[in-house]
C-alpha cells in the first residue's frame, strides 16, 4: 500500500510524475500517464506524504480490488455498510451511504485506509478505485456526513489556484476519458484547444450566472457556441456537470449515466474540449472527418 509513504519513496520505485496537478484538498495529484494504460494519480500533501490515490487502468496493481472486477464477486467478498464512522483529531464523523452509493460507488475501510469503489452499473463491474487516508476522506465529503466536534475543512482555494486545480482537472477528464475509451476498444480522443476554450467559458458562466443547462443563459446552444469559437466539426456533443469533487468524481458520474456515457464511447468522436472552472465540469466532443 502506498498510503502513508512519501513523494521520494514514490519516485524511487517508479520514478518522477509526468504531471504535477494541484487539488483543492491540500495535496499535489502526482500523475504517471505514459503508458496511460498503466495510468495512476497520487496525491502527495504538503509533509510529502502519499494521502491518496486513484487509477481506472486495468494493468495499475489495486488489491484487493481491480478493474473489470465482477460487482457480484466484490459483494460477496467484502462487508458493505451503509455508514462509516471515522475519528480524526478529537472529532467523530459518521458518513451515511445511501442505496445509489452503495450500488455506484461503496466505501470499503481497509484498516487505517478507506476506499471508494467506482462501479460501472452498465457493465456491472469495477470501474476505478480511489484509496485515502482519514483526513483526505474527510475534507472530500464524498457522502452525507454528520459529526460531532469541529469540521475540519482545507482552505478556500486563491483565484490563482484554482486555475491551477482547472487546467489540471481539465488533463484528468482527457486522460480518464482515453482510459475508459481504450478499455472498450475505441479510438482515444485528442484534444482540442479551440473546444476547450468554448468548453471552459461555458462551465464559467454556468457558475457564475449560477445556472446549469446545456443551453447558455444568453439562448445560445453547443452548436452556437462552437461556431463562435470557430471550431470546425461534422458531428459535436457536450457533457456537463457541477459541483462534483474533482476530475475523477465527474467522469466516474458520467460514466454511470446513459446519454453523457453514449458521449464517452461515440465512436464517431476524434476530439474532446474540456474545460473546468471551479466545480463545474464541460466536455465539448467533436468528429471531424
Amino acid at each position: 500500500m502506498w498510503i502513508g509513504k512519501t513523494g521520494k519513496e514514490l519516485i524511487e520505485e517508479i520514478g518522477e510524475p509526468n504531471r504535477v496537478d494541484l487539488s483543492a484538498y491540500g495535496y499535489e495529484w502526482w500523475v504517471y500517464n505514459d503508458p496511460l494504460g498503466g495510468y495512476a494519480q497520487f496525491g502527495v500533501n504538503e509533509d510529502n506524504k502519499i494521502a491518496t490515490l486513484f487509477s481506472s487502468a486495468e494493468e495499475a496493481d489495486l488489491y484487493p480490488f481491480y478493474i473489470g472486477q465482477e460487482v457480484d464477486t466484490l459483494y460477496k467478498r467484502l462487508n458493505m455498510n451503509s455508514f462509516v464512522e471515522v475519528k480524526y483529531n478529537g472529532t467523530t464523523y459518521r458518513f451515511e451511504l445511501s442505496e445509489e452509493d452503495l450500488h455506484y460507488r461503496p466505501l470499503v475501510k481497509l484498516g487505517d485506509i478507506y476506499a471508494q469503489v467506482y462501479l460501472d452499473k452498465f457493465l456491472g463491474e469495477v470501474s476505478g478505485v480511489r484509496y485515502m487516508d482519514k483526513e483526505t476522506l474527510i475534507l472530500h465529503r464524498p457522502y452525507e456526513l454528520t459529526y460531532r466536534g469541529k469540521l475540519h475543512e482545507a482552505p478556500e482555494p486563491t483565484e490563482e489556484e484554482w486555475r491551477q486545480i482547472e487546467a489540471g482537472s481539465e488533463a484528468q477528464v482527457l486522460d480518464l476519458t482515453n482510459i475508459i475509451r481504450a478499455r472498450m476498444e475505441l479510438s482515444v480522443l485528442q484534444s482540442d484547444e479551440e473546444a476547450s476554450a468554448v468548453a471552459f467559458l461555458h462551465s464559467e458562466d454556468m457558475m457564475e450566472n449560477d445556472y446549469f443547462s446545456h443551453e447558455s443563459i444568453d439562448g445560445s446552444t453547443l452548436a452556437d457556441r462552437l461556431k463562435r469559437g470557430n471550431v470546425p466539426y461534422m458531428t459535436a456533443g457536450e457533457n456537463i456537470a457541477a459541483n462534483y469533487s474533482d476530475a475523477v468524481a465527474a467522469v466516474e458520474g458520467w460514466l454511470n449515466s446513459k446519454g453523457h456515457r453514449e458521449n464517452m464511447l461515440n465512436k464517431d468522436y476524434t476530439h474532446l474540449g474540456v474545460g473546468v472552472y471551479h466545480k463545474y465540469y464541460t466536455q465539448n466532443f467533436i468528429g471531424i472527418r
